[in-house]
């Protein structure tokens, strides 16, 4: 552009001292060429105010484009920490779901009453009224029971199996874990794998494990979870599956 217009004038200087005399050409010269000098430095200034224009422009958008980006790391980030929260929450719920009892308190479900009365460690666990001939757990070498002693009542409409029905963890000073079992005195015999109660049937049962005589002999306070789901539907059930969990912790 700017060649075009210096070309354009040089034209018009040529027509007009074609076409004039000595004196008025060299006058006419003058005053060409100084319009000459101030339209190249039109042009220059021009040139220059586009050159900020376009630099700017660029600028804005890395600008917006920049904006952007970190509106989307935000985004993901808030998205994360949501994902953080739901996992905590979720945690919580997990942990808030076994229900810690007291002894001698009494817990109710719509078709099941439970206390625990007491725990204690023993050799043997027999029946209270045994009869002559009587099952019982029997002792194990270099070992002795930790149990918890209690009362279960069917309050429901329907029969249910409450022994192999039922999960049950001992933890012994809150590290030390073993897997227990559930044992009903019905009537001078003590019941194991398929323990059946009744409508309106209550019977003493006990919740167990065999632990190595040294951490008998040292432990302070020990703690037994026990689970079962709906009526007792679940046989050998895990802990995600229990809909029901209770814990109950005694101190030596």
């Amino acid at each position: 552009m700017k060649k075009t217009l210096v070309l354009f004038m040089i034209i018009m200087l040529v027509m007009g001292l074609c076409a004039c005399g000595s004196s008025e050409k060299d006058e006419q010269i003058k005053e060409l060429k100084k319009q000459i000098r101030d339209l190249e430095d039109q042009i220059a200034e021009l040139e220059e105010t586009n050159g900020k224009v376009d630099s700017d422009k660029g600028h804005n958008d890395k600008t917006e484009n920049d904006t952007d980006d970190k509106d989307t790391e935000n985004k993901i980030e808030d998205s994360n920490n949501k994902d953080e929260v739901i996992d905590e929450e979720t945690d919580k719920e997990s942990e808030n779901k076994t229900v810690a009892l007291k002894f001698g308190e009494t817990v109710s479900t719509p078709f099941v009453e439970i206390t625990i009365d007491s725990i204690g460690t023993a050799d043997e666990i027999k029946p209270e009224n045994p009869d002559s001939v009587y099952r019982y757990l029997s002792d194990q070498e270099g070992e002795t029971y930790i149990y918890a002693k209690g009362t279960i009542k069917n309050i429901g409409t329907e029969q249910f199996e409450y022994a192999n029905n039922s999960y049950v963890q001992l933890i012994v000073d809150e590290k030390y874990k073993y897997a227990g079992s559930v044992n009903g005195d019905e009537g001078g015999n003590l019941s194991f794998i398929y323990a059946y109660l009744d409508p309106f049937g209550s019977v003493t049962f006990y919740l167990s494990a065999s632990v190595p005589d040294e951490l008998v002999n040292q432990y302070s306070k020990a703690t037994f979870v026990y689970g079962f789901a709906d009526n007792f539907s679940e046989n050998d059930p895990k802990e995600e599956v229990c809909t029901y969990m209770y814990s109950v912790t005694g101190v030596k």
